[in-house]
């Protein structure tokens, strides 16, 4: 595979999923909720993320480049866009504290925020009022949906010492693992989807072992399984993908999909991709938008129901609130992210790499 080599139905692939996160947070705690299989999505996330991590990684770790490159890369990339989403949900929960919305104090709530600034989970006993549900002991008040990404750079810490050594049967043996922890785990808890909160944080752990790593086997099995899979247009990817994302499932079915539904879309939206220009631009711009989305979407919808006081709006809060989280996200990739980014890169980098064009 060529160094060159762009895998534009991953990227769309990418930015439907988090845009289907974002539509069920939207309307999760309304009495519409929609794509309440979303929590799969993020499985796809950590899959695609350890396939692209590899190809854009692997044989420069395991050639030239070292581990703390790599991890400063990974920090450069990942940590402007969380630090500004994080700083919105700041501004949310404290709003919140005020309004009596969360049983949190404010030195609970100072704590919170450190750790999370930090990559840091905050672990207790308290609820966050959102909608109309009283939302118990996220590991992430200040932003729900970053607890994938606390697990996400840890994996990229584990990645980065772990690739000189790897194999495909060492990179086999560790989903092998993360898949029978995770299966354990769901029979006993019987509960799918875990980590995002205190009371399930420790599943977190073997779905995002299985998640990543089972990406990474794809990618290094890439050329043996391109000649056997079939070739299929992107646009029915995106269909499926919706409807699979669409109806909730049992924890059993969840964890069924995790383990083979989304290696095998992973692996054929890798050898599918767009046959025309526009499909292939809107499928970048996709890419390039889901993970600002995925950082910025929650706080903004924290903040809405802050202003209508909780109130029930059905459909009318994705009307409102997904325009704005869009606006928001390409305002904040496009002028902060990337040229902190870039600057970043000049400091701590080869003033030669151009962060905004990583593929990672």
């Amino acid at each position: 595979m060529t160094t060159s080599h762009r895998f534009s139905t991953l990227d769309g692939m990418r930015g439907i999923a988090s845009i289907a996160i974002m539509l069920h947070h939207f309307t999760q705690h309304t009495s519409r909720s929609i794509f309440s299989n979303s929590g799969l999505a993020v499985d796809m996330f950590f899959c695609l993320g350890g396939f692209v991590v590899a190809y854009s990684y692997l044989d420069r770790l395991q050639k030239s480049m070292s581990a703390k490159e790599f991890l400063i890369k990974r920090l450069i990339r990942l940590y402007p866009m969380f630090l500004i989403g994080m700083s919105l949900g700041a501004i949310a929960i404290l709003w919140k504290y005020s309004n009596g919305q969360t049983n949190l104090s404010i030195n609970q709530i100072i704590a919170a925020i450190s750790l999370n600034s930090l990559y840091l989970p905050y672990i207790s006993d308290f609820y966050v009022q959102v909608g109309k549900d009283k939302v118990p002991s996220e590991i992430f008040p200040t932003n729900a949906p970053s607890w994938s990404l606390v697990f996400v750079f840890f994996i990229n810490v584990a990645f980065g010492f772990l690739a000189l050594r790897a194999n495909k049967t060492r990179m086999l043996a560790l989903t092998l693992a993360g898949l029978l922890w995770l299966t354990i785990y769901v029979i006993l808890t019987t509960k799918g989807a875990p980590g995002w909160g205190a009371r399930n944080v420790v599943g977190g752990i073997p779905r995002i072992i299985f998640g990543f790593f089972s990406g990474v086997v794809l990618f290094m099995t890439f050329e043996n399984y391109r000649r056997y899979l079939p070739v299929v247009n992107p646009n029915y990817i995106a269909a499926l993908i919706l409807v699979v994302l669409l109806k909730g499932w049992t924890s059993y079915i969840w964890l069924g999909s995790t383990i083979l539904f989304v290696p095998l879309l992973v692996a054929v939206g890798s050898i599918s991709n767009p046959t025309n220009s526009h499909t292939s631009r809107v499928f970048k711009y996709l890419g390039w938008i889901s993970y600002p989305i995925y950082c910025v979407h929650f706080p903004i919808y924290s903040i809405f129901t802050l202003l209508t006081d909780n109130a029930d709006y059905g459909i009318l809060t994705p009307l409102i609130c997904v325009p704005v989280a869009i606006v928001v996200a390409h305002f904040a990739a496009k002028y902060i992210d990337e040229p902190v980014r870039n600057i970043l890169s000049n400091w701590f980098l080869n003033p030669r790499n151009v962060v905004a064009n990583s593929p990672g």
